[in-house]
C-alpha cells in the first residue's frame, strides 16, 4: 500500500542549511515561506515557474496531473486552477517556461515513447481567465519535450531523443514547426549502444549558437543563423567522463561563461568565448557525490544529482536543484574555484528534488516522486525558501550595463529613465547602497521605455537591471 502525506503545516518543518562557505548571502537566515505536497496519484511535480509578472501565481508541471497553477501568498498554497492532461492532447506536461503573457510548455513523456512530442503556449494576460492560445503536437516525433528557451519570434525545444526542435511562435494561436535537427550518438564514448541514454535535455541560445544537453552524449553546438536549417558546429564532453556514466542536463549562459548541472558528477563551468572551440574552467562537485562511474549502485547511491538551475549574477551565486540534497547554492564570484555556500535540505530524509526556480529572492523547488530510483523520494510537491538579500561588493560590481540592453537617463527630482534598446517583456528593476544593501526593488511589464522615482537621497548606487536571460549592473548617481 503506497504511504504518502499531505503535509502543509510549515510549522513542523526542519529546514537544513548546511553552512560551507562565505557568501553574499547569509545562508542560516533562509526560511522555508511556504509548502505543499500531494499524493502522487494527482500528478508528480516536475518543473516550476514563479510568474515573471509579479503576480501571485506559481505554475507547476505535474506530468499525467497536466498544469497546476497556485496561489502562495499565505501559509497554506492554494490551487486555483488545474489544466490536465488531456487538455493538451492527453499528454504529459513536463516544462514550463516564461516570456510576459505567455507560458510555454513542453508536452508528452520523457520516460518512455508511449506519446508523442508537443507544445503548448498559454496566454495569462488575465489570471483570472488563463487559457491555451495553441497547441501543436509532432505525432512523428514518439515520446516528449524537454527544456524550453524562448528567443523573440522562436521557440527552442530540446526534443529529448528527437534533439533539437525550432518552431515558430510569432503568431501567438497559430504554432508553426520550423525544423529539427537529430544528433550523432558516437561522441563521447566508445560505447554508445544504449540509445536511450541519448537525449536533448537542457537547451541555452546565446547569439547565433544554440547550446544543447545532450545527456550522455555532452553538449552539442548548433549554428542557428538559419533556422530553418540548423548546424552542429561543435560538441564538447568532460574529459573526466568519457567511458563513464554522462548527463548533460540543463544549461545557463552569463556572458562567455556556461554552467552546466551533469547530474551526479555535479557543475562544470565553461569557457564559450569561442563556441567551436569550447574550454573547460572549473569543476565542482562534493566529496559526498558519486564519482565517475559505470555502476548503477554508485550512481545511484549518490547524495546529489544536479538538474536544474538558476544563476544570480548580482551575488554571483549558482542555485542547483540536487535530488537527494534538495538544493546547493554554490559561490562562483570567482569561476575558476567555485565553492559550495549552502545546502537546503538533507539527504538523510525521504524528499528529492527535480525543478527549481529562483526569482524575487526566493527559490522554487519542486519534489518528485521517484521511490525506486535517484532521488529515492517519497513524496511529491513543492517548497518556497526566502533567500535573504544580497550583499555585494564594489568589486562585484564592475559588470556595466551593456548599451545592447538598456540606456539610462535622469530627469528632475530624482526620475529615473530606462530606454531599453529591445523589446523586453517583464524587467525587473534593483538599486544597491554602495555597501551592498537593497534599497529599492520593483517589476515592470510590457515596456521599451520606463520612468520611475525611486525616492532614494542623494548618493551612489548600484542599479540591476534583470529580464528573463539577464542581469546587468552599473554605478549611478543620484543628486535630486
Amino acid at each position: 500500500m503506497f504511504f504518502y502525506k499531505y503535509w502543509i503545516c510549515i510549522s513542523l518543518v526542519f529546514v537544513c542549511i548546511h553552512l560551507k562557505a562565505q557568501c553574499s548571502i547569509d545562508t542560516s537566515q533562509i526560511k522555508i515561506q511556504t509548502e505543499y505536497f500531494d499524493n502522487p496519484a494527482f500528478g508528480n511535480f516536475l518543473s516550476l515557474r514563479k510568474d515573471r509578472l509579479g503576480r501571485d501565481l506559481l505554475y507547476a508541471t505535474s506530468k499525467d496531473g497536466g498544469l497546476k497553477i497556485f496561489s502562495t501568498t499565505s501559509t497554506v498554497p492554494q490551487l486555483i486552477q488545474q489544466m490536465n492532461a488531456a487538455t493538451f492532447g492527453s499528454r504529459d506536461v513536463i516544462f514550463i517556461q516564461q516570456e510576459g503573457a505567455y507560458v510555454y510548455l513542453s508536452l508528452g513523456d520523457i520516460w518512455n515513447t508511449n506519446e508523442t512530442v508537443g507544445f503548448a503556449i498559454l496566454d495569462v494576460s488575465n489570471p483570472a481567465q488563463i487559457k491555451i492560445a495553441d497547441t501543436l503536437f509532432l505525432d512523428a516525433m514518439p515520446g516528449g519535450g524537454a527544456a524550453i528557451y524562448i528567443d523573440g519570434d522562436l521557440a527552442y525545444l530540446a526534443g529529448m531523443s528527437n534533439g533539437l526542435i525550432i518552431l515558430d511562435i510569432k503568431d501567438k494561436r497559430n504554432i508553426q514547426f520550423v525544423s529539427q535537427l537529430k544528433f550523432g550518438n558516437d561522441f563521447p564514448h566508445k560505447d554508445s549502444s544504449n540509445a536511450t541514454a541519448y537525449n536533448a535535455r537542457g537547451i541555452w541560445v546565446k547569439d547565433q549558437y544554440a547550446y544543447v544537453c545532450y545527456d550522455r552524449g555532452g553538449l552539442r553546438v548548433v549554428d542557428v543563423s538559419k533556422p530553418d536549417s540548423p548546424k552542429e558546429v561543435s560538441k564538447y564532453c568532460f574529459s573526466n567522463l568519457i567511458n563513464y556514466a554522462t548527463a548533460y542536463n540543463h544549461i545557463i549562459i552569463d556572458h562567455h561563461l556556461a554552467y552546466v548541472s551533469i547530474d551526479y558528477y555535479g557543475m562544470e563551468i565553461l569557457d564559450i568565448s569561442n563556441p567551436l572551440n569550447i574550454r573547460h574552467k572549473a569543476w565542482w562537485h562534493p566529496e559526498d557525490w558519486a564519482p565517475a562511474t559505470n555502476d548503477f549502485n554508485t550512481w545511484a547511491a549518490s547524495k546529489g544529482h544536479a538538474n536544474e538551475i538558476a544563476y544570480d549574477p548580482i551575488c554571483n551565486l549558482i542555485y542547483l536543484s540536487a535530488g537527494k540534497s534538495d538544493a546547493v547554492i554554490v559561490d562562483v564570484k570567482n569561476p575558476s574555484n567555485p565553492q559550495t555556500c549552502g545546502i537546503v535540505g538533507s539527504a538523510a530524509d525521504d524528499y528529492g528534488t527535480w525543478g527549481l526556480d529562483y526569482f524575487d529572492e526566493k527559490i522554487y523547488l519542486s519534489y518528485i516522486w521517484s521511490p525506486f530510483f535517484p532521488p529515492h523520494s517519497n513524496y511529491t510537491g513543492f517548497r518556497v525558501y526566502e533567500i535573504p538579500a544580497c550583499t555585494i561588493t564594489n568589486s562585484q560590481n564592475d559588470k556595466q550595463l551593456s548599451d545592447d540592453l538598456a540606456k539610462i537617463s535622469f530627469g528632475p527630482d530624482g526620475i529615473i529613465n530606462i530606454q531599453v534598446q529591445n523589446y523586453t517583456p517583464s524587467l525587473k528593476v534593483k538599486i544597491f547602497s554602495t555597501l551592498g544593501h537593497l534599497v529599492y526593488s520593483k517589476s515592470f511589464s510590457t515596456m521599451y521605455q520606463l520612468n520611475f522615482n525611486p525616492h532614494l537621497s542623494n548618493a551612489v548606487y548600484y542599479i540591476s537591471l534583470e529580464t528573463n536571460h539577464r542581469i546587468s549592473t552599473q554605478p549611478i548617481l543620484i543628486s535630486n
